[in-house]
């Protein structure tokens, strides 16, 4: 109602893993929600997205006009590629306070989510060889992210973008996961995932 205007481009951010990243333009500045996994596809469709715009909509855009890069939670998934954005659009990082930690320190993070899982797996009964199979898979591929910088710090009832935005802290998915009110519109991320969570 505000004039603000939502673009939703598609990322594949792993095989038949699809996400779904937002340009969100206030006028005066211009928001990317969330930034995809990293992998060179996902960044490709994100890109080849952004040159849609321009002809289906008219809307010309590039990664250097993106004044903000907001991340709704701290699954890869959905910051893996935030060095990448940070640098292309020199752009700053904003995500909940509690997961700029597991960005800014995210080796750490899976190093101790992987001793953590192969305790909480042999407590649950699980034999070693079945224990060993399961924390290599989860730590499988982590080794190309890398920790990234946090610039902004978001708390739960923040007013954004000139008050036209309000961040409503919504953990259950992840603890620091956000969704955003602009208007009449929600941008919820994972907090809806009919499929898979739809408890939440």
């Amino acid at each position: 109602s505000s004039g603000v205007r939502f673009f939703r481009i598609v990322t594949e951010s792993f095989p038949r893993h699809v996400n779904y990243v937002y340009l969100v333009d206030f006028g005066d500045e211009l928001v990317l929600w969330d930034c995809g996994s990293g992998l060179h596809s996902a960044r490709a469709m994100i890109l080849d997205g952004m040159r849609l715009l321009a002809h289906g909509y008219g809307y010309r855009v590039e990664p250097k006009d993106i004044d903000v890069l907001l991340v709704s939670h701290g699954h890869y998934d959905h910051f893996g590629d935030a060095s990448w954005w940070k640098e292309n659009a020199q752009a700053p990082l904003w995500i909940h306070e509690l997961d700029a930690r597991v960005v800014e320190n995210f080796e750490e993070r899976t190093v101790l989510t992987g001793r953590d899982m192969a305790v909480w797996l042999a407590a649950a009964g699980c034999s070693d060889d079945d224990v060993r199979a399961l924390v290599s898979m989860y730590l499988a591929s982590k080794e190309v992210y890398s920790s990234v910088a946090v610039d902004k710090r978001l708390r739960h009832g923040q007013r954004l973008f000139g008050n036209r935005a309000r961040l409503i802290h919504t953990p259950g998915h992840y603890p620091g996961h956000v969704c955003m009110r602009v208007d009449d519109v929600l941008l919820v991320a994972d907090q809806v995932l009919t499929p898979i969570t739809p408890h939440l």
